[in-house]
């Protein structure tokens, strides 16, 4: 759902309010590959419905409800101060491989 904007000037502060959507993704990720290592079922079909449920969890619902948060609280990254708070979290969060949530949300 990415677009480019004509006319926007990209900024250091730009990169760095788009490295955060880009690391949402890599915790999300990181949390789906420990899911699907402890996923196990009967059959194979099971086995690609626990996996689907496990991907949509995650990365469609869980990523895009810190995404909407985050572009909301920065102001697509306008709000320095907000925008400030969510890298140092994000900082912590990428920081811990074992990290399940961030700023109260669940990975």
């Amino acid at each position: 759902r990415a677009r480019v904007r004509t006319g926007v000037a990209q900024t250091a502060d730009l990169l760095a309010h788009e490295q955060f959507h880009y690391d949402v993704g890599f915790v999300i990720a990181r949390r789906v590959a420990h899911e699907l290592g402890r996923l196990r079922a009967r059959t194979m079909a099971d086995l690609a419905r626990e996996q689907d449920a496990i991907i949509a969890l995650h990365f469609h619902r869980r990523a895009g409800l810190i995404q909407r948060r985050y572009d909301i609280d920065t102001r697509h990254g306008r709000n320095a101060h907000y925008q400030a708070l969510y890298l140092k979290l994000m900082a912590a969060c990428i920081a811990n491989p074992s990290a399940t949530h961030f700023n109260g949300w669940w990975l």
